[in-house]
């Protein structure tokens, strides 16, 4: 024999037990699984010819791997060839866990694809269940805050919209001071999630309370129900510390009576200037079906120290800068609700008017509001549906 022959019959013998050992290990067709303790054991067939298998891959899903061409959500690799593994808790949070096996050779290469599968009840589904089914019942609507926003107004918000229209009435509601005395109700508006009550002049730091005599009906079906509790607040608060009329006419005696002189000339009158600027404006915006919104702008009412204030003028502006003077409201209102307005930037602008006309600088927000997100929810959406998918495995 040749060197050439020698050398040739010797690579030959080399790649011989090279090729059967690199092949494939063929499919496991018996899987069996059940729970242990807080988690579950796994137990396979070893395929046949299996003598060069090194290790298995444990493959689980909350769905049939088999029924699904191979998708998983998760798997693990055993230590060694036995064939059994034990998980010490369970793999996944679901009802139903599915578990199907592929072995792996000692030169790392995988079965062809799934044969068999198990499955087994985790036990955990019920609890869940039952607890997403409660959380998904909504909760009822409730008061979160009742406040005084001016000396005739008192503002009620919720923690959902209300239904409208709404027929509210004032007996719907009841205003007590600490005596017992009633507040008369003159008008109701009802703004998205809150309801301002009209009310007669109240006293400023008094303490009030609010009572809720009769169901609001929420947008999403549920309701504030009727209920003992009573919602305290207290008199709007004049910032400027101005004197009250009554602490006026009662500093002077009662019995002496204020008459003018009349040799004396009129005071010239004074050059009040323009009343105070609201305070506090903020914008509220909430998409509508139809892709617009609806903006809620409320604000602060002026301190108006020389009760003079008579409304608020309000303007708008679709670029941050032009202005479009467009509604003016009285004084005892400090909130006034836009619909249908389009995407993009929106401005408002309030300003105190007084009996003489004269108009303060005024207090402006700017809000841009976004265009359609369709597309983003599609991905968002599509996103959503492979979240904990990690690899797509196709039976052969």
């Amino acid at each position: 024999m040749t060197f050439k022959q020698k050398l040739l019959t010797a690579m030959v013998s080399a790649l011989i037990p090279l090729s059967v050992s690199a092949a494939v290990p063929q499919n496991v067709t018996q899987v069996e699984a059940h729970r242990t303790g807080n988690g579950m054991t796994v137990s396979w067939t070893s395929p046949q010819g299996g003598t060069d298998i090194g290790s298995y891959r444990v493959y689980v899903s909350h769905e049939s791997i088999l029924d699904h061409d191979g998708n998983y959500d998760d798997s693990v690799q055993t230590p060694d060839n036995k064939t059994v593994y034990v998980f010490n808790t369970l793999p996944l949070q679901s009802q139903k866990i599915y578990v199907a096996i592929l072995a792996v050779s000692k030169e790392g290469e995988e079965s062809e694809g799934f044969e068999s599968e198990t499955s087994i009840d985790s036990g955990v589904a019920p609890s869940s269940a039952s607890s997403s089914s409660l959380s998904a019942a909504p909760a009822p609507m409730a008061v979160v805050e009742v406040k005084a926003v001016s000396g005739t107004g008192v503002l009620i918000t919720f923690s959902k919209s209300i239904t409208e229209p709404t027929p509210l009435e004032a007996r719907f509601f009841a205003i007590v001071d600490a005596s017992g005395s009633g507040l008369a109700i003159t008008a109701i508006e009802v703004i998205d999630q809150t309801i301002l009550l009209h009310t007669a002049m109240h006293e400023p730091d008094k303490n009030y309370s609010l009572a809720i005599l009769e169901p609001i009906s929420a947008n999403d079906g549920t309701s504030f129900a009727v209920q003992s509790d009573k919602f305290p607040f207290t008199g709007f608060h004049n910032l400027m510390g101005a004197p009250q009329a009554s602490s006026v006419s009662s500093s002077a005696p009662a019995d002496v009576p204020y008459v003018s002189n009349p040799d004396l000339p009129p005071a010239p009158e004074e050059n009040l200037g323009p009343p105070e600027d609201p305070v506090n404006l903020a914008l509220k915006a909430m998409r509508r079906a139809d892709g617009t919104y609806t903006v809620v702008a409320e604000w602060g009412a002026s301190a108006d120290s020389r009760h003079t204030l008579t409304s608020y003028s309000l303007a708008t502006t679709k670029d941050g800068a032009m202005l479009n003077p467009n509604l003016v409201v009285a004084s005892n209102r400090t909130s006034v609700k836009y619909d249908s307005v389009p995407a993009g930037v929106f401005g408002v602008k309030v300003s105190s008017k007084d009996e003489k006309g004269n108009e303060s600088v005024g207090i402006q927000k700017v809000i841009t509001l976004p265009n359609s997100g369709v597309g983003l929810l599609g991905i968002a959406t599509v996103s959503g549906l492979i979240t904990g998918r990690k690899k797509l495995r196709r039976r052969k």
